[in-house]
C-alpha cells in the first residue's frame, strides 16, 4: 500500500481496539498540532478506514493508503 506520510501527516500512537474506542493520534507536519482521530473521520482530505497496532489505513481518492508508526 502506498504511504499516507505525502499527505502531511505523521502517526504519533493509537490505541487500537473495536471500532468504537480506537484512536489514532495524528499530527499535521505543518501545523505540528496532534489531534485524535476515530475510524471514519477525515484527516488532510482522507477518511480513516482501519486503525491498527502499528498503522492506519487511509481512503484518499479511492486508494487505501498506509501511515505507518515509526519508532525511535
Amino acid at each position: 500500500m502506498p504511504s499516507a506520510e505525502k499527505l502531511g501527516l505523521r502517526l504519533l500512537g493509537v490505541v487500537a481496539g473495536g471500532p468504537m474506542t480506537s484512536r489514532a493520534i495524528i499530527e499535521g507536519s505543518e501545523t505540528k498540532v496532534a489531534t485524535p482521530y476515530k475510524i471514519g473521520d477525515e484527516v488532510a482530505s482522507a477518511t480513516i478506514e482501519s486503525i491498527e497496532s502499528d498503522r492506519v489505513i487511509l481512503l484518499h481518492r479511492g486508494r487505501k493508503t498506509v501511515l505507518q508508526m515509526h519508532v525511535g
